[in-house]
């Protein structure tokens, strides 16, 4: 018998062990089982940044269930599904699941019109349970529902803008991660104008929605306008990054 996953983990030299340590399924069930608190599974998220499997799917879905279990930390669950490069469908239900179960649970919401927007993955049967939860935490199973009967029926566009209607409409708060699906969506579907009115209104506009703004003029002919929000991005208290510049040099060469 492991004494402790932690140890276990820790002593484990090679990343292929690692990797396997936390794919197999018998050692998943342990981990669940001795670690039981986020002190311990921050050492393991740790030793996974060391050996480069941070950002492996599988590997970094397995801390993620814990992170988003009841004695987990959702914080935390939420900083580490943003470093996963291609969340899967158990990572997208997982963050989503833990939300709906949290004292927050309109950021499941927020994280469900992400994944409908900006994610290649599409919602599943295990999906809709979490997300439903949500809407009856806040009060709105009757819209969670017809939210639903909407997407199956309506094409991306469509679906998008009543989708923000939506938001609109009951308040739900416009942060940068709705802002930015919603910006990058109508940028997607060619619609320049609501993507700027959607960039204009946003409360709070983080580098990701900057980004996706000027990317989206970029590539949607509006070269000028894509250059001119770059060196007013420079201007504000946030430094461009390297989607920053392939933006304002895709306008450029375009």
């Amino acid at each position: 018998m492991i004494p402790s996953c932690c140890c276990s983990l820790t002593s484990l030299s090679s990343s292929t062990s690692i990797s396997k340590f936390i794919s197999d399924q018998p050692y998943l069930t342990m981990l669940e089982k001795q670690c039981t608190n986020m002190k311990d599974l921050q050492k393991i998220h740790a030793n996974l940044i060391k050996t480069g499997l941070a950002k492996d799917t599988i590997a970094a879905s397995r801390i993620l269930a814990f992170c988003a279990s009841p004695a987990g930390d959702m914080n935390y669950a939420y900083l580490l599904f943003t470093h996963i490069q291609n969340p899967n469908l158990f990572a997208w239900n997982t963050i989503i699941r833990g939300f709906s179960q949290s004292s927050t649970p309109h950021n499941a919401i927020s994280l469900f019109i992400d994944m409908l927007i900006s994610s290649p993955i599409e919602p599943q049967r295990l999906t809709y349970p979490s997300v439903f939860k949500a809407y009856t935490q806040l009060g709105l199973a009757h819209d969670g529902a017809q939210l639903h009967g909407r997407i199956i029926k309506e094409g991306a566009l469509r679906q998008g803008e009543w989708i923000h209607d939506f938001i609109r409409k009951n308040d739900f708060e416009l942060n940068v991660i709705v802002s930015t699906a919603i910006i990058d969506m109508y940028c997607k579907c060619g619609t320049i104008e609501k993507a700027l009115q959607t960039f204009e209104a946003a409360p709070k506009k983080g580098l990701p929605c900057w980004n996706s703004m000027i990317f989206g003029l970029a590539m949607n002919g509006c070269e000028e306008e894509a250059i001119h929000l770059f060196s007013k991005l420079q201007s504000m208290n946030l430094k461009p990054d390297s989607v920053s510049f392939i933006g304002v040099l895709t306008a450029l060469t375009t």
